[in-house]
């Protein structure tokens, strides 16, 4: 499904289009298939892509693993919709400052 030269950044796109339009067993799958070929790359996207489906525990799980990779995309967090969810929880940037001086 996802297509060589399509930026993981728009296949998590489509999955979170496939969501919008209950179409979950396609987007099960396209999920799937951005984890096996991209989660070195779009760890933010898949932790957007979990938040969305209301899965707090492995968007927090991915935002921990897109800040390993020092994912680019994590400086959307406070402004992004989809992470809106996650952001209201009391664990959301609790440690912020504590990773900031850990650089």
């Amino acid at each position: 499904m996802l297509k060589a030269g399509q930026s993981h950044s728009c296949f998590s796109r489509i999955i979170l289009t496939l969501l919008r339009a209950r179409r979950r067993a396609e987007a099960d799958a396209a999920l799937e298939t951005l984890k096996a070929q991209d989660a070195d790359v779009a760890a933010y996207q898949l932790a957007e892509t979990y938040a969305y489906r209301g899965e707090k525990g492995l968007a927090f799980a991915w935002l921990d693993r897109a800040y390993r990779q020092r994912n680019s995309s994590l400086s959307r967090l406070k402004t992004d919709l989809i992470c809106a969810a996650i952001r209201a929880t009391k664990h959301c940037c609790a440690d912020e400052p504590a990773r900031v001086n850990r650089r």
